[in-house]
């Protein structure tokens, strides 16, 4: 036997024994029973939003079978959730299949067989509640003077019209929502959608001017600056086709930054609509038309139970 190898070889076995993933291995001299040193919501919580997640921190790493075994919650049965741990064991997330129910009360057990990886249980049971948001779904007002067309240094406050006329010229069709009106108590904005009937087209604009119109989330401070709006980014494709009939578009993440930023955006969330091509200069009209009182922004909101 080569004796030269032989230390070469007991370091490399103690290197592997100092390496042991801890998120495996257990202390067989462990005998503290773990505890739980918080919940996300924490007990007693008010206005949980719909969306949230349970999150339970434990003092060490725990036995997941067990832990699960133990999990109990009115509305919130194992059935009905997903569970997923921290690589180090010690965070449990419990993902709810569907949303939280609005304005309810939850409970939640961990019972005391909860153990760790040693087989320490917890000894007591751990408990939490929280209480969930209420939900209400306004429509938001226009503001009649920040709607219509700016084109050709003139202003048109009943119609947007979007598209080219025959000189060439590209219309600049805005509608504005007084965002600053959402109730009082008002925690978060969970959905938004804009709509608006387009009742004519003339020529042919979906053809020719890019095939879509683009709806931007925008801010600008009188009709005639239309074209002068400051662009915070493109929310979506409000329109396709020639068809005469409602759109909507989603908005949900622009009316939310409006909302939280009501202060700079002077309580306002804007949008302007435009062709991909500003015109094909072919001596023709072709634009697609939308009444302004066709426009309505639906918003959905979370605010504390009850609403009055």
């Amino acid at each position: 036997m080569n004796r030269t190898r032989l230390p070469w070889l007991l370091s490399l076995a103690l290197a592997g024994a100092c390496t042991e993933d801890p998120a495996t291995s257990t202390d067989p001299d462990d005998t503290t029973a773990p505890t739980i040193g918080a919940s996300s919501p924490e007990h007693g919580a008010e206005g949980v939003f719909l969306e949230e997640v349970v999150k339970v921190t434990f003092s060490e790493p725990m036995d997941a079978a067990s832990v699960e075994a133990a999990w109990s919650s009115d509305g919130l049965s194992a059935a009905d959730v997903r569970f997923s741990w921290s690589d180090d064991g010690t965070v449990l997330t419990v993902t709810p299949d569907d949303p939280l129910e609005p304005e309810r009360e939850y409970t939640v057990e961990i019972g005391a067989d909860a153990s760790d990886r040693a087989g320490n249980a917890l000894g007591e049971p751990f408990t939490f509640t929280f209480e969930t948001v209420a939900v209400l779904t306004v429509e938001v007002s226009r503001v009649s003077v920040l709607c219509g067309t700016e084109f050709d240094n003139s202003t048109n406050s009943t119609k947007l019209m979007i598209g080219d006329a025959a000189t060439g010229l590209q219309y600049m069709p805005v509608i504005s929502f007084a965002v600053s009106d959402l109730p009082d108590g008002t925690l978060h904005v969970a959905q938004a959608t804009l709509s608006g009937f387009q009742n004519s087209v003339s020529g042919t604009p979906y053809d020719d001017l890019g095939g879509a119109i683009v709806a931007s989330s925008v801010t600008f401070g009188a009709l005639g600056a239309a074209d002068e709006a400051i662009v915070h980014g493109e929310v979506g494709a409000f329109s396709d086709s020639p068809e005469l009939s409602e759109r909507e578009l989603d908005v949900t993440d622009a009316v939310r930054r409006d909302w939280e930023e009501r202060m700079q955006q002077e309580g306002l969330s804007q949008f302007r609509f435009l062709f991909d091509v500003p015109t094909d200069d072919d001596g023709a009209f072709d634009y697609a038309s939308f009444d302004v009182d066709g426009f309505d922004l639906e918003v959905t909101i979370y605010l504390l139970p009850p609403i009055l």
